[in-house]
């Protein structure tokens, strides 16, 4: 144990560390649990997070919404399908940069779930766009239910 925890600073580049710093997080850089916009989210959200839909989005929001929705169609979706699962697109937040999506069919209550969130649905959303910052999924109420917890980090 105390040798990982020696050798732990060295598995993250200097940008890693930085971008660690960068966030509003009282946490040590090396943390890993905190990478990315996860720890963003835990800052500004409670426990039971909900799903924010704008009641309008500007001409270049609407554009990245456009090319969400053509990715998850064309894509993303048929992937999941292929085992039985699907996944719809709930909403975007410009000002996070969170994608709201709905995994339903074999994907509710499969432990693979949040490695498809994290691993391939946002994998693929981030590489594509750059306005992308996280992908979460959220129940049929908007209730944030996977992609906040401290083993979801991609």
């Amino acid at each position: 144990m105390w040798i990982l925890s020696r050798s732990l600073p060295r598995l993250f580049t200097q940008a890693c560390r930085s971008r660690c710093r960068a966030l509003p997080c009282h946490v040590p850089p090396t943390s890993a649990r905190h990478f990315g916009p996860s720890c963003e989210f835990r800052r500004r959200f409670s426990d039971r997070a909900r799903a924010v839909i704008p009641s309008s989005y500007s001409e270049k929001d609407l554009e990245v919404v456009e090319s969400i929705q053509l990715l998850l169609e064309k894509r993303i979706r048929p992937v999941v399908q292929q085992d039985g699962g699907d996944v719809t697109f709930v909403s975007y937040d410009p000002e996070t940069g969170f994608v709201y999506v709905r995994l339903s069919g074999a994907c509710v209550g499969c432990a693979q779930s949040d490695v498809t969130l994290k691993h391939m649905i946002q994998g693929m959303l981030c590489h594509y766009l750059d306005d992308v910052a996280a992908v979460l999924n959220c129940d049929e109420e908007g209730f944030v239910v996977s992609g906040e917890t401290d083993d979801s980090e991609f």
